[in-house]
């Protein structure tokens, strides 16, 4: 009950708050799905599909408004946030998604370059920015030509004593895999945990960045997949955000905010937070407009 009076909640302040970006519904199919733009000033630029964090129960398309029209300024390019199912079993926010991107993808009412195709997401919406750049590739349909992840949660298999998870956040990590897979799921599939993925399950021209929270349980499976891609060839960049906790890219841009973790806090007080974001934000301008960052 209080996870739905949170989802609630959330869900209200995201149809009331202003934004810089217009609303859309995106028909597919038979369903309808809200969306947020973000048009970039050039009709010829690329289109960023953005994904909201939140464990797969919360988070919602239009919360992360100012952190979208940094990337839509900052990396001159389009950058579209749909909303995803929550709190439902696999794979049916991963299938909406990409059935979203599909529909926008083929819909001339949106101008941009179709072969420059990128996702961003934070998470779990790293997850489903990753997962679905999979399936692009599997199924041959779109091909993804950058991925931005943020501190992805790419791993629902290990425990999250395992991952080093204090204490006080065990039973919510249990609990967001568990809303997502159910009891009987194999969590080590690919397209669930993006970090049992083979050599054949990416895209060998994809390229990757992933910017890492230091104080984050989710740190090493970013770094473990940024290893594997790179033992195979695949271009792939990880940077650690020293200091920094789960989230706090999120939370550097957010104005409105009920519940800052005690990490945040500590970071937005010490004067550490805003830098860090800015200079995440670099590091996507840099790797997305093709310059080397070393």
């Amino acid at each position: 009950a209080r996870v739905a009076e949170a989802r609630e909640a959330t869900d209200r302040i995201n149809a009331k708050m202003n934004i810089s970006g217009k609303r859309l519904e995106i028909s597919c199919n038979d369903k309808s799905f809200k969306a947020a733009f973000y048009e970039a000033s050039c009709p010829d630029a690329g289109m960023i599909f953005a994904f909201h964090g939140g464990g797969f129960c919360f988070g919602a398309n239009c919360i992360e408004d100012a952190l979208y029209d940094t990337l839509r300024k900052t990396l001159k390019a389009n950058v579209i946030s749909i909303e995803y199912p929550k709190n439902v079993l696999f794979p049916t926010a991963l299938e909406d998604s990409y059935q979203a991107m599909l529909s926008v993808i083929s819909n001339s009412a949106f101008s941009f370059d179709r072969n420059n195709i990128s996702v961003f997401g934070c998470s779990a919406g790293a997850n489903l920015a990753l997962s679905i750049s999979m399936k692009a590739w599997r199924e041959g349909r779109f091909k993804v030509r950058k991925r931005m992840l943020n501190y992805p949660y790419i791993d629902l298999a290990t425990e999250p004593e395992e991952k080093g998870c204090p204490e006080a956040g065990i039973a919510a990590n249990r609990f967001y895999a568990w809303c997502y897979t159910g009891d009987n799921m194999n969590r080590k599939d690919p397209l669930i945990s993006p970090l049992y993925g083979q050599k054949e399950d990416f895209d060998p021209e994809s390229e990757t960045i992933m910017i890492l929270a230091d104080i984050d349980p989710l740190k090493r499976e970013g770094q473990l997949l940024a290893e594997k891609l790179r033992s195979w060839g695949h271009p792939c960049q990880y940077h650690i955000a020293l200091g920094m906790g789960h989230g706090y890219l999120e939370y550097a841009f957010k104005e409105c905010q009920d519940y800052i973790p005690p990490i945040i806090e500590k970071a937005k007080m010490d004067g550490t937070l805003k830098p860090a974001a800015k200079w995440a934000v670099e590091l996507f301008e840099d790797f997305y407009l093709d310059g080397k960052y070393v």
